[in-house]
This record gives C-alpha cells, sequence and structure tokens, in this order.
C-alpha cells in the first residue's frame, strides 16, 4: 500500500466540454476570447446589475437575432470582465431571447450558453486559489495534536467527549464511527449502518460524533438522486465519507439507482459512468465519467431491510432501544433543561481535526502480526466471513492508525498492529458481525424473544401432582398467545415497533406467528433460540488469539504482542513522533 496523499484538500473532478447547439458558429468566441482584455466590470454606481445583462442582450437583438448575432453577444458579454457571479443571469437572459428568435429549446440553450461562459471566461475571471504549504500544515495539525495522540485512552477519550455532547451511551457505536473515520486513509475503508428503533437517537450519535472528522473530509446528505455522485465536481470523494442520514432512498422494496451507485462506489473505489452525448453537429458519441475512491458510507436506519447487496458491504451497529437506555436519554434531556451549564466544545473538536489532519500526512502502511491466528478461530458462519474479515482487517489498521504514536514500526517502516488494536474493533465491529453471520438478533429483537422464551418456560413448569412432576409432554408445540398491546407493555415499547419486531424475527427464522394475517391475538412459537452471550461470537477473545499465539509459536512483526487485559494500553514503549 502506498502513502496517501493529504484527503483535506478537495478539487473539483475533471469534466467533458459539453457540445454547442446545433449549427451555431463558436469560433469568434473562442477566438476573441482568448483576446479579451481583462477589464474591470463597468462601475456599479453607473450601471446596474440589471443594465448589464440588458446592455447584453441588446447586442444580440440588434445585430439580428440570429446565431451570429448570439455569438457577437456571447463576445460582448467575455469582454466586460464579468465574474463569476454574472454568468448564470446572462445565460437565462440570452436564453430566453435566443429561444424565442432561433427556436432552440430554453433549457438546451442555458445549458450550452452557461458551459460557454464559465469555461472561456468565468473561470478565468476568479482569483487562482492559493498553493497550500502541505509541510506548514503537517506540522500545525502535530502540534496541535500533540497531547493526544501521546493518550494511550485515546480512544477512550473521544467516547468521553460524545457523551460529554449530548450523546448517552451507544459506546460501541461510538468507537465503531471514530475507527470508520480512520478507516477511510486506508484503501478498504470501512462503511457503517447505525441500525434502531424509530426516535432512538441513531442520527444523534452519527452527527455527533463525525464532528470530531475534519469536515473538509464529509459528504453530509439528507437524500441525493442517482447521478449526482458522478456530477458532484466540488466534491472528492477519495479517503472521504458520505453520512446519509436517512437510508430510505436505499430501500430493498425497490430498484434503487442510488443503492446500485453506493455498492460500487464501496467495493469497486470508483464508478465509471458511460453515457451517450451529441457533438456540434447533433451525432451521438459516448462521454466516460470517472468518480475515484475509495469512499466509506455512514447511515442510518430503522429495522427494515435494505438493498441486499448493499447491506453485505455494511456492518450494522445496533442502537440501544431498552427502557433503560431511554431513563438515561431522559435524565440527560432534564439536566440540559433544568439549566446545566453549556460547555464550549469548539477547542477540544480541534485537537481531534488536527489528529486526522496530521495522520492524512502519515504513512498507511499497518502490519497485524496475529492475523493469521485470528483468522484461523474466526466462525465461519457463511460466504460474507469472507467480507467481514476484511472489514475487521481495516478496523485494527484504524486503530492502529489512530494510535501509531504509540506503535512500534518494523524495518519497512510499517506500523505494527497491537492486541490492543484488535480488542478496539471487536468491541466495534463483534456484535454488528454477529448480527450479520444471523447468529444473534438485534438488541431489541433479542429482547422479544427473550421474553417469549421466558413466559414460555414459565407456562411449562412441571406442576406437582399426586407428588409427582410431569415435564411438558415431547412434540407439543412451544406456543405463546398474547395481543400486541399486552406484549408492547411488557417490553416498554409502542405497539408499531413491536409488530416491526415480531415481522423481522419471523423473517429471521427466530420465531413464527401461526395467527399472521388476522385479527386474533398473536400465537408465537420460536424456532430458533438465540446464540450465545452478550460477547461476539464469531470473533474471538483478544486472550483466545494469544494462547492460539503462544501454542503455535507463530510470531510475525518480529516481537509479540503483549495483551494485558485492557483495550486502551499495551505493554509497548510509546514511540515519538
Amino acid at each position: 500500500m502506498t502513502d496517501q496523499q493529504p484527503d483535506t484538500e478537495h478539487h473539483a473532478s475533471q469534466h467533458t466540454d459539453e457540445p454547442k447547439p446545433n449549427g451555431m458558429d463558436w469560433s469568434a468566441v473562442d477566438q476573441t476570447a482568448e483576446a479579451a482584455p481583462s477589464e474591470d466590470r463597468p462601475d456599479e454606481e453607473t450601471q446596474t446589475d440589471e443594465e448589464v445583462v440588458a446592455d447584453i442582450v441588446k447586442v444580440f437583438e440588434d445585430g439580428g437575432a440570429d446565431l451570429d448575432a448570439l455569438s457577437a453577444a456571447i463576445v460582448f458579454a467575455l469582454e466586460q470582465g464579468l465574474t463569476e457571479v454574472y454568468v448564470s443571469p446572462v445565460a437565462a437572459a440570452l436564453s430566453k431571447a435566443g429561444a424565442r428568435h432561433l427556436g432552440y429549446a430554453k433549457a438546451e440553450l442555458v445549458r450550452r450558453i452557461t458551459r460557454e461562459l464559465r469555461d472561456t471566461y468565468g473561470t478565468q475571471a476568479e482569483a487562482p486559489e492559493p498553493e497550500i504549504d502541505h509541510e506548514a500544515r503537517e506540522v500545525e495539525a502535530a502540534e496541535a495534536s500533540k497531547a493526544l495522540r501521546a493518550d494511550p485512552n485515546l480512544l477512550e477519550t473521544g467516547v468521553d467527549l460524545v457523551h460529554r455532547m449530548g450523546v448517552v451511551g451507544e459506546t460501541s457505536a461510538i468507537k465503531a464511527v471514530l475507527l470508520a473515520s480512520a478507516s477511510r486513509l486506508t484503501m478498504k475503508p470501512v462503511s457503517l449502518l447505525l441500525q434502531g428503533e424509530s426516535s432512538g437517537g441513531k442520527s444523534t450519535v452519527l452527527l455527533e460524533t463525525i464532528k470530531l472528522t475534519p469536515p473538509e473530509c464529509l459528504k453530509i446528505l439528507t437524500t441525493f438522486s442517482p447521478k449526482s455522485l458522478i456530477y458532484d465536481r466540488e466534491f472528492n470523494y477519495a479517503h472521504s465519507m458520505i453520512v446519509l442520514l436517512e437510508a430510505a432512498p436505499l430501500a430493498a422494496k425497490k430498484e434503487s439507482e442510488q443503492a446500485h451507485m453506493l455498492r460500487t462506489l464501496l467495493s469497486e473505489g470508483k464508478i465509471i459512468h458511460q453515457t451517450v452525448v451529441s457533438d456540434e453537429e447533433g451525432r451521438p458519441h459516448l462521454e466516460t465519467i470517472e468518480k475515484e475512491g475509495p469512499t466509506s458510507l455512514l447511515t442510518c436506519n430503522v429495522l427494515d431491510h435494505l438493498d441486499i447487496e448493499l447491506m453485505t458491504r455494511l456492518i450494522t451497529v445496533g442502537i440501544d432501544g431498552g427502557p433503560e437506555q431511554t431513563r438515561k436519554v431522559l435524565s440527560a434531556a432534564a439536566l440540559r433543561a433544568a439549566g446545566e451549564e453549556e460547555v464550549d466544545f469548539d477547542p477540544e473538536l480541534k485537537v481531534w481535526h488536527g489528529l486526522f489532519r496530521w495522520m492524512a500526512y502519515q504513512p498507511t502502511r499497518v502490519v497485524i502480526p496475529f492475523a493469521v491466528d485470528l483468522q484461523r478461530l474466526i466462525t465461519i458462519a457463511h460466504t460474507r466471513t469472507r467480507r467481514d474479515f476484511n472489514q475487521l482487517v481495516s478496523m485494527i489498521t484504524a486503530s492502529a492508525l489512530l494510535h501509531q504514536s504509540q506503535r512500534e514500526v518494523d524495518a519497512e517502516g510499517r506500523i505494527i498492529a497491537e492486541m490492543a488494536d484488535y480488542a478496539h474493533a471487536r468491541e466495534a465491529l463483534g456484535p454488528g458481525i454477529d448480527q450479520s453471520s444471523d447468529r444473534k438478533p438485534p438488541t431489541d429483537i433479542a429482547r422479544l424473544i427473550s421474553m417469549v422464551m421466558e413466559t414460555i418456560a414459565a407456562e411449562e413448569e412441571p406442576k406437582a401432582q399426586g407428588g409427582k412432576k410431569f415435564a411438558a409432554r415431547p412434540g407439543v408445540r412451544r406456543t405463546m398467545d398474547i395481543s400486541i398491546r399486552a406484549l408492547a407493555n411488557r417490553l416498554h415499547a409502542t405497539k408499531s415497533s413491536v409488530h416491526r419486531w415480531v415481522k423481522t424475527a419471523s423473517d429471521e427464522g427466530f420465531l413464527i406467528n401461526h395467527n399472521e394475517g388476522s385479527r386474533r391475538p398473536l400465537r408465537l412459537e420460536i424456532l430458533a433460540e438465540p446464540q450465545g452471550s452478550s460477547s461476539s461470537d464469531v470473533l474471538p477473545s483478544p486472550e483466545a488469539v494469544v494462547v492460539a499465539m503462544k501454542e503455535k509459536k507463530h510470531t510475525r512483526g518480529g516481537r509479540d504482542s503483549v495483551w494485558d487485559g485492557t483495550a486502551g494500553q499495551t505493554g509497548t514503549n510509546e514511540q515519538s513522533q
């Protein structure tokens, strides 16, 4: 992997010149534009904006209102030394007059005249952007983040900041977003789906946590059109993150071109779009537009399924919707309402921005000495485990990059990941990988299944009869009859939420509702019990990996990784940068 260029400077994407309206002689425009004097625009005190535009239209109409007159009007506009702000009103006025006199479609004239004005003169009139002194910027970022880079509990420090900013709990989700932000600097960034009930705080967790990421690396959207990613000339998607606050456009119930575009960008690291345009004589020809990545996606959704192909490219991070978490959220809101002192977090956020900007100038090659032992211990649930393992590797790499000031490097200059990096990645991704591997349902659905199982078990307790106990008869279905309202009351949830949980649990094969589609109460039967405990089932514990390494005496990178049971500290010495 080669060192990445700083991702903090975004440049406009290249574009192909648009064809001109049929029959129009643009040669005079091109020749005159080259010789057009760079004069200042007319004095605002002697001529208003409307008068400037009117004069340009008058040149067209006085010249005969034909194609030659339109060319002359554009040349006249270029000679006025107009800035970019005049391009749109001039194009609109000329297009309106041209459509009336020439018979061309107004929208077509607007598009082509705008492009001609902007490409021929408008961009030249703008002041050139000052060159960035990357060496000075790196030094500035290093100085701003010096103390944070030396913090052995750096990730926990980030979680604490997000908590103080108003997010209650959700430690694993916060860590996952922070690691995903660091992973964008690699060639295989991690993409996340924060999933939970409506009003569960998914967007809040995401929006507050990404404040620690430099804003120039984020493309925050609420919705987008299918081809907007292709024609976006202002944002550089390479080593950046698309933050889609609502994943509804990516729903599986309809063929989504947005989902297709994102799938391609996430998996292939680029979009290559081919379309057909017409040349000056109206003949069609191909035009290819490339949008370079790699790019990661962070999005939120309720428990309804998204596009199934896109889901295989995302790691699911569950948001806690339980009553205990709700009580904590209410308590935090009450404290704010009671006049809790507001805190300015900008100074701390700037430190984190400095850290990520400094990381953009550093090598991104990481070696994971325990990777072979780790993969041998991973439970293979199905084929997507291949992709999940690559996501896990990217998260371990991201943790090593975040903590690189405290990591050693090998003879090739690669950062050596430690077992603490795996512990961070496992905490952030473990539950999501378990869920995607069909071994664990989301938290809310797990509560539903657990409650149904406990109720059925209580009803099947052997009853004393004549001093003897009789167990439930074999072969008898273990079912539970209950109304949606009663079930919602037991789970401290809304009826709509419980209805959705039952449907999802049924779709995932955990239970079945024998009265589905009828007006009768639910008759629920458990088909499969969720496996495992609160820890990850698919991913082994860090201690298990260490044991495997000792048993096989397998080391890479010249040393064994030291693990002392804490995620934030290791037995290595701090490396000064």
